[in-house]
């Protein structure tokens, strides 16, 4: 199957890499095309690269504004691009202002879309929550609290675990030791603490100046600033030069292992330096107005992830206009060996080990989606599909719904059902209206495990959805003018929630009764259901509600 994968940024381009070693290892027949970096081009080639990171990252309100024609340009050739390639998905991490873009481009063509690493609206730009509902399909999320806060908002999330944990495990496993990490750096035996300044020219000039005030504090130990290398050198040394602070470059990994402590301006680094175990604090500058907005505008009280994602302030945060030095440094010397704060500290960053999740988010996140491409493309997302289920497979009555004993991933979709009313044999979709009287809503169920299953052995899958009861038919039967032209089905599974809805409900109607009967013979009685989307995980205890317009036909329990 065909992937198309958008990163604009140097993180997203890791994460992108480590999610195609995972979909690849899934999928022996996959195929990329995207937007990201020079980790991504090692996983699938100079030849599915469409444009590097490196030349659609712009930063900051006044760079946005002169590189606007450029921006545009970009998208253009992104969807250009796409239309080119007809990938079965298209999966957008982070980097918002662009890719909710190509969400809403992708949507009207009738591209699935998946979002991994979803942009922070739970702490700004809260407004684009509702874009995200209406032009993603499905949203997988890194931290718990996400998984809620997407939840809350009517939009399918599953959370699998952070990428970031997989990371630093295979950094572990490569570290050199210390004495070659200080022989090769030149550096000495003193105790290191690391500066994480940030990836930003704006974010260095503001925050560096203030951690190398800090440093001069501890004359004991030796600073190291982790260097970005898409960052000049000379910018550094213009604020460390003759001071005690280290310059080294594309190395933070291995100096933070190394570090007794670390001074992280905010962001992604504030997480790696807690998941890595090297006791932090938070310092970044901000000019006098953002620091009297910033309750308005952000709509949480924290900047940092470890605190986002423990609700409270394990890590001291610092974020001001004006830095107290003393006070920072009283703050850096209470995480430092023997300091009052560190042991605590440790023992807040297990807890947010275990939170997060063990490894292989990026393999579990590849497993969901190839799971959901394949079953999207079987219920006939892309074109019509026909399916026979024998009478015993049909659930009436809004009986309860039992779980079968043969599958541990149970996943259902809702749908419209069409009764047939005469005879009919090759229609035209113009003559459809003629042979039904009735529709009502159906929920389907499909063993995602079976289906896989299948699929890799080369087998038909029918087993996976022609089970006993596996497809429910409501209880309540409208007729085509009751249902006007505009159809809108709602299907909640305990606290998910799907939506679909046509605008000519009477066309689609129309052609899938035409294309079944191309097929088969429809007879008086018949039941055709035209699925909409297959993808929402079901449990025991779940309760499944669907309405069609103002009528509930369905309501029953899974038990």
């Amino acid at each position: 199957m065909k992937y198309y994968i958008i990163a604009g940024e140097p993180s997203g381009d890791l994460h992108g890499s480590k999610l195609m070693q995972g979909i690849a290892a899934e999928d022996s027949n996959a195929s990329f095309r995207f937007c990201g970096g020079d980790r991504m081009v090692e996983v699938g080639g100079k030849e599915g690269l469409v444009k590097h990171y490196k030349q659609m990252s712009f930063f900051g309100f006044m760079q946005v504004l002169r590189n606007l024609k450029t921006i545009f340009s970009q998208i253009d050739e992104c969807k250009r691009s796409i239309e080119e390639f007809a990938p079965d998905v298209i999966i957008l991490i982070d980097y918002p202002s662009f890719n909710m873009r190509i969400a809403k481009w992708a949507k009207s063509k009738g591209i699935k879309v998946y979002y991994y690493i979803a942009p922070k609206v739970w702490a700004w730009k809260e407004w684009r929550v509702k874009s995200i509902r209406k032009y993603v399909d499905k949203v997988y999320t890194i931290f718990p609290f996400e998984t809620d806060y997407f939840n809350s908002k009517g939009i399918k999330t599953t959370f699998c675990g952070n990428p970031l944990v997989d990371d630093i495990a295979q950094m572990r496993s490569k570290l050199a030791s210390r004495e070659d990490f200080i022989a090769a750096n030149n550096l000495d035996n003193r105790p290191i603490v690391a500066l994480l300044a940030g990836s930003r020219m704006s974010e260095i000039r503001e925050n560096l100046p203030n951690m190398v005030a800090i440093a001069e504090r501890f004359a004991d130990y030796q600073f190291v600033v982790t260097a970005v290398p898409w960052i000049d050198k000379t910018l550094y040394d213009s604020y460390i030069a003759g001071t005690n602070v280290k310059y080294l470059c594309n190395q933070t990994q291995q100096t933070l292992a190394l570090a007794e402590a670390a001074i992280v301006t905010s962001g992604t680094a504030t997480l790696e330096t807690a998941l890595m175990g090297i006791p932090e604090m938070v310092l970044y500058h901000i000019p006098k107005l953002y620091e009297v907005l910033r309750p308005y505008v952000l709509k949480i009280p924290f900047v940092s992830l470890v605190n986002i994602n423990l609700g409270r302030e394990a890590v001291r945060e610092i974020v001001c206009d004006k830095v107290d030095i003393d006070e920072a440094a009283a703050e850096l010397r209470s995480i430092l060996k023997g300091g009052s704060k560190r042991e605590k500290m440790l023992a807040d960053f297990a807890e947010l080990s275990a939170l997060i999740g063990g490894e292989g988010a990026s393999q579990r996140f590849a497993t969901e989606i190839m799971k959901i491409v394949v079953i999207n493309n079987i219920a006939g997302n892309k074109e019509p599909y026909i399916s026979l289920r024998p009478d015993n497979a049909v659930l009436r009555n809004n009986d309860d719904f039992y779980m079968p004993h043969f599958t541990n991933d149970m996943v259902c979709g809702s749908g419209i059902v069409v009764r047939i009313s005469r005879l009919a044999k090759c229609i035209a979709p113009k003559f459809a209206s003629r042979c039904y009287d009735s529709v009502t809503a159906g929920v389907t169920f499909i063993a995602r495990d079976v289906m896989q299953s299948a699929l890799s052995a080369g087998y038909p899958t029918d087993e996976a959805y022609s089970f006993d009861r596996s497809t429910a038919i409501g209880t309540e039967w409208l007729t085509p003018e009751q249902i006007a032209c505009k159809g809108t089905l709602t299907m909640s599974v305990g606290d998910n929630v799907q939506n679909y809805n046509d605008s000519d409900l009477h066309s689609t109607i129309d052609k899938y009764v035409a294309f079944a009967s191309q097929k088969l013979t429809l007879k008086t009685g018949d039941l055709v259901f035209i699925a909409n989307d297959i993808d929402v995980e079901t449990k025991q205890g779940d309760s499944v509600i669907v309405s069609l317009n103002d009528v509930q036909p369905l309501n029953f329990q899974i038990k």
